[in-house]
């Protein structure tokens, strides 16, 4: 999984740089949990997603280390559990 995200992040820097757009930081969060889905609103429906993943998500963001993966309570735990 962490070397998926690495790839993905190695890849968005090449191609920033291809566009001499450069990219000086970059994080990744990952959680899972149950989450709510769905479309809300009558004159401009939007699609929002709700639960306690995307608060943790929403908790990690604000933490977030420059240049470096966080992942919830849960993800940590299924790691542990996995050696």
């Amino acid at each position: 999984m962490f070397a998926y995200v690495f790839d993905l992040m190695g890849e968005a820097v090449r191609a920033a740089h291809k566009k001499r757009f450069f990219l000086t930081h970059t994080t990744s969060h990952t959680t899972i949990g149950q989450v709510l889905a769905g479309m809300l609103g009558k004159l401009s429906p939007r699609f929002h997603l709700m639960g306690e993943a995307v608060w943790a998500a929403h908790k990690l963001e604000a933490s977030a280390a420059v240049n470096a993966v966080q992942v919830g309570e849960h993800v940590q735990l299924m790691l542990d559990s996995m050696g």
